[in-house]
């Protein structure tokens, strides 16, 4: 005999699954604050927000850098940098850290919530199998999190994330869904926020080159009809759709399923075109393009993979298991692409090309492979979510893991140089010491400093009144050449390039600096140094004795 379903039981998984979830956005929201420092792009963030503050919205000359072009460049997130002044002056760093925690658990409750969607799709299966769902959850989440901070990109991964749900729930309801229309001001608003709102016309534009493929077989089934059981396998689950009650019915199934995916067709079409003017709905539109335009061809840095996150991804050890975890990804979606329509699978085919090209975009792989991975997993049994037992232990771990993050929070009295530093001198931090040494101990005289790229952001902000900086991560503010010169054509482009400046000291890491042998051949002295930098000033100048003519002899 079958057992017939019980409706208690059934909604057991689902209360094991929203508290697997809600631990999987505990660590990633425990992350910000149990593991991460500020990042570098974030200071530098701020110092625009200032400026933009001052002049207006629009393309800003730089004051940060003494070394960059002095001709406007294009902020293209002002909305972001605006927005991450103003939590910076309500809660300081401490806001900071709350916000990006905050952002990064979103992103992993919309991923959730995209597994979910896809599955219940009838191409899937219709029903959403909760265990593999939050197996995808977390496999996206840690292919996600490594690029996630206090910047622009997080808050653009959030609005992305929140689209890829509505586009994966409009498609579960037949197309039918009058939420989809919130993509226009989410694109309208992410446009100013980061580059990434591009995705959005690209997801919708996948979703009507598949729905003119499915319109296409439906076609080519009507003019050469197929028996009913295999129609039923491999024709679009739009013959399932409801039909809507207000339209004459036809005397012929073929034609309804035909006239249902046309209007699949117009409805992308006119959402795309809605989406892509939202995605031009920014001041900064054309200074936009060119950047975008500059990082795909002419950026020196990234042409030459000097910067980590715009390398290939499988790279040292956390690359190796992204590659891994990639290769299991597509193994099941190949073994079970049946479960998913054509727009899904251009959507995965293009973020992983994406993801072959630059680890940067590894989380935007995973917004196309989450949902994915869930809809192709093999069964996993849901009971085990049910058990009141795994469940009781899930919630336990869960509170006890929100009571320690609690505890880590910033104190009230602790600076944001102890925050920086907490974990201690051994770890990836900021030269702070050395920047108040350089603050209190040397006097400008040309109000300049020699850093490397990656403190530039934080001493351009910390130092900022009294010097600037030789660069920072801003790579479209500085010419072809200074890259060369700095950092591209070897150690006598760098001495050459070293020895024309006129500056007040140089912040250097203390281990493997490209700059300190040349400055000490110059005869800089160290004045400063701890476990993580130095700083050296230039070697003050001897003095001495006037020539004069030897008195004649008697």
């Amino acid at each position: 005999m079958l057992d017939r379903p019980d409706a208690r039981p059934a909604a057991r998984p689902v209360a094991g699954f929203v508290l697997l979830i809600a631990l999987a956005a505990l660590c990633a929201g425990g992350k910000a604050i149990l593991h991460d420092t500020m990042d570098p792009d974030c200071f530098w963030h701020l110092r625009v927000a200032d400026q933009l503050h001052r002049e207006g919205i629009g393309p800003i000359v730089d004051h940060i850098s003494f070394a960059s072009l002095k001709t406007p460049w294009t902020p293209y997130s002002w909305l972001a940098e605006l927005a991450m002044r103003a939590i910076w002056n309500f809660g300081d760093y401490r806001a900071a850290v709350v916000v990006q925690a905050l952002m990064q658990s979103a992103i992993i409750a919309f991923m959730a919530m995209a597994c979910v969607e896809l599955q219940r799709q009838p191409q899937a299966g219709g029903e959403p199998r909760y265990f593999s769902a939050a197996l995808a959850t977390f496999t996206g989440g840690f292919l996600t999190l490594a690029f996630l901070s206090f910047r622009p990109v997080t808050t653009a991964f959030v609005l992305l994330w929140a689209c890829t749900w509505l586009v994966l729930r409009d498609r579960r309801m037949n197309e039918n869904s009058r939420a989809i229309w919130l993509l226009v001001p989410i694109t309208a608003l992410a446009t100013n926020i980061h580059l990434f709102a591009f995705f959005i016309p690209a997801v919708v534009l996948a979703m009507l080159l598949g729905a003119i493929y499915e319109r296409r077989v439906s076609t080519s089934m009507q003019a050469s009809p197929t028996p009913d059981l295999q129609r039923t396998r491999d024709e679009p689950d739009a013959s399932r759709a409801p039909q809507n009650p207000g339209r004459r019915s036809t005397s012929e199934p073929g034609v309804g399923v035909a006239c249902e995916l046309s209007r699949r067709i117009r409805r992308y079409l006119i959402l795309l075109i809605a989406v892509s003017l939202a995605y031009l709905a920014t001041p900064m539109l054309p200074g936009t393009m060119r950047t975008v335009m500059f990082y795909g061809a002419r950026d020196e840095m990234v042409r030459n993979g000097r910067i980590a996150e715009m390398q290939f991804f499988a790279r040292g050890g956390f690359g190796i298991a992204s590659a891994i975890t990639v290769a299991g990804i597509v193994a099941c979606v190949i073994w079970h692409h049946r479960r998913l329509r054509l727009g899904e699978i251009i959507c995965f085919i293009a973020g992983l090309a994406l993801l072959f090209k630059y680890a940067r975009f590894s989380p935007v792989f995973a917004m196309a492979a989450a949902p994915a991975l869930a809809a192709t997993l093999p069964r996993l049994r849901d009971e085990v979510l049910g058990k009141r037992l795994i469940t009781a232990v899930m919630a336990l771990v869960l509170v006890a893991g929100v009571v320690r993050v609690a505890m880590k929070l910033p104190r009230p009295n602790q600076t944001l140089c102890a925050w920086l530093g907490r974990h201690g001198p051994d770890a990836p931090s900021y030269p702070c010491s050395a920047a108040d040494y350089v603050w209190n101990s040397v006097t400008p005289a040309n109000g300049k400093i020699i850093n490397e790229f990656g403190w530039g952001g934080y001493l351009g902000w910390r130092l900022q009144g009294r010097f600037q900086v030789l660069m920072d991560g801003r790579t479209q503010c500085f010419s072809s050449e200074f890259w060369h010169a700095v950092y591209l054509d070897g150690e006598d482009a760098r001495r050459k390039y070293l020895a024309k400046l006129k500056v007040d000291a140089a912040i250097l890491p203390a281990q493997k600096s490209q700059f300190h042998d040349a400055l000490q051949s110059f005869g800089w002295i160290s004045v400063y140094k701890d476990k993580q930098s130095e700083v050296m000033v230039p070697a003050p100048p001897r003095r001495t004795i006037p020539y004069r003519e030897p008195p004649l002899a008697a």
